[in-house]
Protein backbone atom coordinates (compact mmCIF):
# COMPACT_ATOMS: atom_id res chain seq x y z
CA UNK A 1 0.00 0.00 0.00
CA UNK A 2 1.62 3.20 -1.27
CA UNK A 3 1.27 6.26 1.84
CA UNK A 4 -1.13 8.74 1.65
CA UNK A 5 0.53 10.88 4.52
CA UNK A 6 4.34 11.71 5.06
CA UNK A 7 5.54 8.78 6.59
CA UNK A 8 6.76 10.96 10.27
CA UNK A 9 2.49 11.30 10.33
CA UNK A 10 2.01 7.36 9.17
CA UNK A 11 3.66 6.50 11.61
CA UNK A 12 2.95 8.22 14.34
CA UNK A 13 -0.77 7.72 13.86
CA UNK A 14 0.15 4.03 13.75
CA UNK A 15 2.18 4.13 17.05
CA UNK A 16 -0.80 6.09 19.10
CA UNK A 17 -3.07 3.39 18.14
CA UNK A 18 -1.45 0.44 19.16
CA UNK A 19 -0.38 1.97 22.36
CA UNK A 20 -4.29 3.49 23.37
CA UNK A 21 -6.03 0.10 22.07
CA UNK A 22 -3.58 -2.91 22.08
CA UNK A 23 -6.11 -5.05 20.69
CA UNK A 24 -5.56 -3.16 17.28
CA UNK A 25 -2.20 -4.16 16.90
CA UNK A 26 -2.81 -7.39 15.04
CA UNK A 27 -4.91 -5.49 12.09
CA UNK A 28 -2.46 -3.14 12.24
CA UNK A 29 0.65 -5.32 11.61
CA UNK A 30 -1.45 -6.11 8.06
CA UNK A 31 -1.76 -2.97 6.74
CA UNK A 32 1.28 -3.23 5.02
CA UNK A 33 5.30 -4.14 5.43
CA UNK A 34 5.86 -0.93 7.00
CA UNK A 35 3.38 -0.72 9.28
CA UNK A 36 4.77 -4.22 10.73
CA UNK A 37 7.97 -2.91 11.26
CA UNK A 38 6.97 -0.23 13.11
CA UNK A 39 4.42 -1.74 15.32
CA UNK A 40 5.39 -4.97 15.60
CA UNK A 41 7.35 -3.63 18.92
CA UNK A 42 4.60 -2.67 20.35
CA UNK A 43 3.28 -6.63 20.71
CA UNK A 44 6.13 -7.00 23.01
CA UNK A 45 6.20 -3.56 25.00
CA UNK A 46 3.86 -5.16 28.18
CA UNK A 47 5.30 -8.65 28.81
CA UNK A 48 3.46 -11.00 31.33
CA UNK A 49 5.25 -13.83 32.04
CA UNK A 50 3.25 -16.83 33.25
CA UNK A 51 4.44 -19.84 30.85
CA UNK A 52 7.72 -19.54 29.46
CA UNK A 53 6.32 -21.86 26.62
CA UNK A 54 3.93 -19.31 25.66
CA UNK A 55 3.86 -18.29 21.79
CA UNK A 56 4.74 -14.69 23.09
CA UNK A 57 7.77 -15.66 24.64
CA UNK A 58 8.97 -18.40 21.94
CA UNK A 59 8.84 -15.73 19.60
CA UNK A 60 10.94 -12.87 21.30
CA UNK A 61 13.54 -15.34 22.61
CA UNK A 62 14.35 -15.62 18.40
CA UNK A 63 14.16 -12.06 17.66
CA UNK A 64 17.61 -9.93 17.35
CA UNK A 65 19.11 -8.82 20.66
CA UNK A 66 18.56 -4.89 18.79
CA UNK A 67 14.98 -5.78 18.91
CA UNK A 68 14.52 -6.65 22.20
CA UNK A 69 15.59 -3.58 23.42
CA UNK A 70 13.42 -1.54 21.69
CA UNK A 71 10.23 -3.60 22.19
CA UNK A 72 10.29 -4.77 26.09
CA UNK A 73 9.44 -1.72 28.44
CA UNK A 74 7.78 -3.34 30.97
CA UNK A 75 7.78 -6.77 32.28
CA UNK A 76 5.83 -9.34 35.38
CA UNK A 77 6.80 -12.39 36.23
CA UNK A 78 4.66 -14.59 37.88
CA UNK A 79 5.91 -18.03 35.80
CA UNK A 80 7.68 -20.44 38.76
CA UNK A 81 9.72 -21.93 35.54
CA UNK A 82 13.36 -22.38 35.47
CA UNK A 83 15.17 -19.66 36.89
CA UNK A 84 17.76 -20.02 33.45
CA UNK A 85 14.40 -19.02 30.88
CA UNK A 86 13.92 -15.90 33.23
CA UNK A 87 17.21 -14.71 33.49
CA UNK A 88 18.12 -15.31 29.76
CA UNK A 89 14.91 -13.32 29.27
CA UNK A 90 15.58 -10.76 31.36
CA UNK A 91 19.09 -10.36 29.93
CA UNK A 92 18.47 -8.95 26.77
CA UNK A 93 15.88 -6.72 27.83
CA UNK A 94 17.81 -3.12 28.61
CA UNK A 95 14.95 -0.83 28.46
CA UNK A 96 12.51 -2.06 30.83
CA UNK A 97 11.13 1.03 32.87
CA UNK A 98 8.64 -1.16 34.77
CA UNK A 99 9.21 -4.59 36.19
CA UNK A 100 7.42 -6.92 38.76
CA UNK A 101 8.47 -10.21 40.19
CA UNK A 102 6.53 -12.45 42.16
CA UNK A 103 8.32 -15.85 41.48
CA UNK A 104 10.63 -17.81 43.95
CA UNK A 105 14.19 -17.06 41.74
CA UNK A 106 14.22 -13.08 42.53
CA UNK A 107 17.54 -13.54 43.88
CA UNK A 108 19.29 -14.32 40.72
CA UNK A 109 16.77 -12.47 38.69
CA UNK A 110 17.75 -9.49 40.19
CA UNK A 111 21.56 -9.89 39.86
CA UNK A 112 20.76 -10.16 35.85
CA UNK A 113 19.09 -6.56 35.91
CA UNK A 114 21.25 -5.01 38.33
CA UNK A 115 22.82 -2.82 35.48
CA UNK A 116 19.52 -1.28 34.23
CA UNK A 117 17.57 1.67 35.22
CA UNK A 118 14.11 0.85 36.29
CA UNK A 119 11.53 3.58 37.59
CA UNK A 120 9.59 1.02 39.02
CA UNK A 121 9.66 -1.95 40.73
CA UNK A 122 7.40 -4.57 42.62
CA UNK A 123 9.04 -7.50 44.22
CA UNK A 124 6.92 -9.84 47.20
CA UNK A 125 9.53 -10.62 50.14
CA UNK A 126 9.99 -14.20 50.61
CA UNK A 127 8.45 -16.25 54.21
CA UNK A 128 12.23 -16.92 55.16
CA UNK A 129 15.61 -15.47 55.46
CA UNK A 130 13.69 -11.97 55.11
CA UNK A 131 16.19 -9.84 56.72
CA UNK A 132 18.77 -11.14 54.48
CA UNK A 133 16.91 -10.94 51.72
CA UNK A 134 16.12 -7.13 52.51
CA UNK A 135 19.73 -5.74 53.38
CA UNK A 136 20.88 -7.90 49.99
CA UNK A 137 18.04 -6.25 47.87
CA UNK A 138 18.08 -2.69 48.83
CA UNK A 139 21.68 -2.42 48.76
CA UNK A 140 21.43 -3.67 44.88
CA UNK A 141 22.57 -1.38 41.97
CA UNK A 142 19.42 -1.85 40.44
CA UNK A 143 17.44 -0.28 43.21
CA UNK A 144 19.07 3.35 42.79
CA UNK A 145 17.13 4.44 40.11
CA UNK A 146 13.33 3.35 41.42
CA UNK A 147 11.27 6.08 41.79
CA UNK A 148 8.20 3.87 42.96
CA UNK A 149 8.99 0.75 44.80
CA UNK A 150 6.09 -1.61 46.29
CA UNK A 151 7.19 -4.05 48.83
CA UNK A 152 5.08 -6.88 49.87
CA UNK A 153 5.51 -9.56 52.75
CA UNK A 154 2.86 -12.08 53.89
CA UNK A 155 3.53 -12.26 57.82
CA UNK A 156 2.55 -15.61 59.76
CA UNK A 157 2.87 -17.16 62.87
CA UNK A 158 5.93 -19.13 61.46
CA UNK A 159 7.66 -15.96 59.97
CA UNK A 160 7.80 -12.84 62.45
CA UNK A 161 7.90 -9.19 60.90
CA UNK A 162 12.09 -8.56 60.99
CA UNK A 163 13.98 -6.16 62.38
CA UNK A 164 14.09 -2.55 61.25
CA UNK A 165 17.64 -2.31 60.49
CA UNK A 166 17.29 -5.02 57.82
CA UNK A 167 15.45 -2.52 55.97
CA UNK A 168 17.01 1.09 57.01
CA UNK A 169 18.34 1.08 53.61
CA UNK A 170 15.41 2.44 52.46
CA UNK A 171 15.65 5.66 53.22
CA UNK A 172 18.65 6.15 51.61
CA UNK A 173 17.76 5.23 47.98
CA UNK A 174 18.28 8.77 46.02
CA UNK A 175 15.52 8.46 43.80
CA UNK A 176 12.79 7.24 45.86
CA UNK A 177 9.86 9.11 45.44
CA UNK A 178 6.90 6.35 46.06
CA UNK A 179 6.95 3.82 48.81
CA UNK A 180 4.35 1.36 49.14
CA UNK A 181 4.37 -1.39 51.53
CA UNK A 182 1.63 -4.34 52.42
CA UNK A 183 -0.11 -4.35 55.53
CA UNK A 184 2.40 -6.83 57.45
CA UNK A 185 5.16 -4.19 56.83
CA UNK A 186 3.34 -1.00 57.68
CA UNK A 187 4.25 -0.88 61.26
CA UNK A 188 7.86 -1.68 60.76
CA UNK A 189 8.32 1.23 58.18
CA UNK A 190 5.68 3.97 59.43
CA UNK A 191 8.01 6.11 61.69
CA UNK A 192 11.62 5.62 60.74
CA UNK A 193 10.62 5.96 57.13
CA UNK A 194 8.52 9.17 57.28
CA UNK A 195 11.05 10.56 60.45
CA UNK A 196 13.83 10.20 58.58
CA UNK A 197 15.88 12.98 57.77
CA UNK A 198 18.18 11.58 55.41
CA UNK A 199 19.75 14.26 53.02
CA UNK A 200 19.20 11.03 50.44
CA UNK A 201 15.14 11.28 50.96
CA UNK A 202 12.81 12.59 48.34
CA UNK A 203 9.75 10.53 49.69
CA UNK A 204 6.30 12.51 48.12
CA UNK A 205 3.72 9.12 48.88
CA UNK A 206 3.73 6.64 51.47
CA UNK A 207 1.01 3.66 50.75
CA UNK A 208 0.02 0.77 53.32
CA UNK A 209 -2.09 -1.33 51.38
CA UNK A 210 -4.22 -3.69 52.03
CA UNK A 211 -5.00 -6.88 49.40
CA UNK A 212 -8.02 -8.37 50.56
CA UNK A 213 -11.78 -7.01 50.90
CA UNK A 214 -12.38 -8.91 54.53
CA UNK A 215 -9.26 -6.28 55.68
CA UNK A 216 -11.41 -3.30 54.69
CA UNK A 217 -12.08 -2.92 58.69
CA UNK A 218 -8.88 -3.34 59.38
CA UNK A 219 -7.59 -0.82 56.79
CA UNK A 220 -10.12 2.03 57.67
CA UNK A 221 -9.47 1.23 61.81
CA UNK A 222 -5.48 1.75 60.89
CA UNK A 223 -6.21 4.95 59.01
CA UNK A 224 -8.38 6.62 61.68
CA UNK A 225 -5.59 6.02 64.07
CA UNK A 226 -1.63 5.69 62.39
CA UNK A 227 0.95 5.07 64.30
CA UNK A 228 2.14 8.14 62.83
CA UNK A 229 0.48 11.29 60.86
CA UNK A 230 1.83 12.81 57.75
CA UNK A 231 0.86 14.40 54.91
CA UNK A 232 2.38 12.04 52.66
CA UNK A 233 0.67 9.14 54.59
CA UNK A 234 -2.41 7.39 52.05
CA UNK A 235 -3.85 3.68 53.10
CA UNK A 236 -5.66 2.49 50.29
CA UNK A 237 -7.84 -0.76 49.51
CA UNK A 238 -5.84 -2.52 46.52
CA UNK A 239 -7.18 -4.99 43.38
CA UNK A 240 -5.66 -7.33 41.83
CA UNK A 241 -1.81 -6.65 41.92
CA UNK A 242 -1.36 -7.68 38.29
CA UNK A 243 -4.34 -5.96 37.04
CA UNK A 244 -3.39 -2.35 38.76
CA UNK A 245 0.28 -2.87 37.43
CA UNK A 246 -1.30 -3.91 34.02
CA UNK A 247 -3.49 -0.91 33.96
CA UNK A 248 -1.21 1.56 34.95
CA UNK A 249 1.80 0.73 32.48
CA UNK A 250 -0.89 0.72 29.60
CA UNK A 251 -2.15 4.40 30.25
CA UNK A 252 -4.94 3.60 32.60
CA UNK A 253 -5.05 4.83 35.92
CA UNK A 254 -2.93 3.05 38.40
CA UNK A 255 -2.78 3.23 42.13
CA UNK A 256 0.05 5.44 42.37
CA UNK A 257 -1.84 7.70 40.25
CA UNK A 258 -4.96 7.38 42.73
CA UNK A 259 -2.93 8.10 45.64
CA UNK A 260 -1.15 11.14 44.07
CA UNK A 261 -4.66 12.71 43.20
CA UNK A 262 -5.96 11.76 47.00
CA UNK A 263 -2.85 13.61 48.28
CA UNK A 264 -3.42 16.65 45.97
CA UNK A 265 -6.99 17.20 46.74
CA UNK A 266 -5.72 17.40 50.34
CA UNK A 267 -3.83 19.97 49.59
CA UNK A 268 -5.94 21.68 48.19
CA UNK A 269 -8.41 21.56 51.42
CA UNK A 270 -10.57 19.00 49.49
CA UNK A 271 -10.00 16.66 52.04
CA UNK A 272 -9.29 16.64 55.66
CA UNK A 273 -5.86 16.83 56.11
CA UNK A 274 -6.31 14.06 59.02
CA UNK A 275 -7.91 11.65 56.81
CA UNK A 276 -5.46 9.00 55.94
CA UNK A 277 -7.83 6.48 54.20
CA UNK A 278 -8.37 6.30 49.90
CA UNK A 279 -12.18 5.37 49.68
CA UNK A 280 -12.39 4.10 46.19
Amino acid sequence: MDPLLPPELERKIFETAAIHDRSSIPNILRVCHRAHTWIEPFLYRVLIVSDYRSPALVALKKKPTEFKKIAVRHVFIEAYGDRTDASDLLAGLTEIESLAIDTPDRKSLLRVVDTLHIQRLNLRAPRSDTAQWAHATLSRPLISSVTHLELYYDTGEDSPIQSWAAWSGITTLPALTHLCVSDDLASLFLRPVLESRSPASKLQVFIVGYWDSWMKTHATQFALNPPIGDPRLVVMMLSSLKEDWVAGVTGGEDFWARADAFLAAKKRGDIGGSVYFLEE
